[in-house]
């Protein structure tokens, strides 16, 4: 698994949107198997949208903060 990102990052000829996807893929190369190599890591791509996306269906499922507010009233 660890060598299958050199050996995408060695592709040729490629378009222009593959050439972005190398470049970005290249920049976090060492991160990108995080989660295969410490236990516990988050499989995801965004720790910190998938916190905020917590309390926000938190919010949706209380019937949120449409009564909090003097505009609403």
């Amino acid at each position: 698994m660890e060598q299958r990102p050199d050996t995408l990052l060695k592709w040729k000829n490629l378009n222009d949107t593959l050439k972005e996807v190398i470049k970005k893929v290249r920049r976090q190369k060492e991160h990108i198997l995080t989660f295969v190599k410490h236990e516990g890591a988050p499989h995801h791509h965004n720790y910190g949208e998938y916190i905020i996306k917590k309390g926000v269906v938190k919010r949706k499922m209380s019937g949120g903060s449409m009564g909090c507010s003097p505009a609403y009233k």
